[in-house]
C-alpha cells in the first residue's frame, strides 16, 4: 500500500488509488467534489469536468507518480479530500503544495492543516526536497491560515492572477525551504 501517514485526530494520508477513487462510492463521491461550487471555488477542477475516460487517465498518472507523489485524506475511515506534491523538480529539488478536502462535513477540522504537515514531512525527509511552494487566491482565507500556520513565508503576489466569481484576485505565493522546516511546529 505505500506510505500511510497517520496525521493524528482521525486523518491519515495514503497513497490515492484507483480502489480508492473508483472502489465503493468513490466515483459518485469524487464527481459530487467536481461538480461542487464551493469545493472547487479555489480550483481549475470545476471549470473543466472530467468524464470516465478523463478520471481513469488521471488515475492512472496518479499511480505512476510521475509527475506527482498524490495521496487520499482520510477522515475516519472515509475518503474526503486528495492532496499532493506536485510539479516536482528533481534539478531544483522543489515542488508545489495542492489539496482539496471534497467533503464539506470534514471542513474546519484542522484536516488540510494536518495533511500539509505531513506533504512538509514527506517532501523533506523522504524525498530530499528543499523548497516546497504554492499559491493561493487571496480571498481564500482557509488556505492562507494553513500556509501561515506552517511557518510557510509569503513571497508575493500575482496581482489578478485568477478570475473568481466574475472578477480578478490577487494570488498569494509561498514557500518553505528545508532549513526552516520544523516537524514540531503548527501543532493544532
Amino acid at each position: 500500500m505505500g506510505i500511510i501517514y497517520d496525521c493524528g485526530g482521525g486523518i491519515r494520508l495514503q497513497p490515492l488509488t484507483k480502489s480508492i477513487a473508483l472502489g465503493g462510492d468513490g466515483p459518485v463521491r469524487y464527481r459530487r467534489w467536481m461538480t461542487d461550487e464551493e469545493v472547487t471555488k479555489y480550483n481549475s477542477h470545476g471549470l473543466f469536468p472530467k468524464g470516465d475516460r478523463e478520471i481513469q487517465a488521471w488515475l492512472d498518472d496518479v499511480e505512476s507518480g510521475r509527475h506527482a507523489v498524490t495521496f487520499a485524506i482520510m477522515f475516519d475511515g472515509a475518503w474526503v479530500g486528495v492532496c499532493s506534491l506536485q510539479s516536482l523538480n528533481w534539478i531544483n529539488r522543489s515542488a508545489e503544495v495542492a489539496i482539496y478536502v471534497g467533503e464539506r462535513d470534514a471542513w474546519g477540522r484542522g484536516i488540510a492543516t494536518r495533511a500539509v504537515r505531513a506533504l512538509l514531512r514527506h517532501g523533506f525527509q523522504r524525498l530530499g526536497l528543499n523548497r516546497i511552494w504554492s499559491g493561493t487566491a487571496a480571498t481564500n482565507t482557509g488556505m492562507n491560515t494553513v500556509f501561515k500556520k506552517l511557518d510557510f513565508r509569503m513571497e508575493g503576489s500575482f496581482r489578478s492572477g485568477m478570475f473568481l466569481d466574475g472578477h480578478f484576485v490577487d494570488i498569494h505565493c509561498y514557500s518553505i525551504l528545508k532549513g526552516e522546516y520544523d516537524d514540531d511546529s503548527a501543532r493544532d
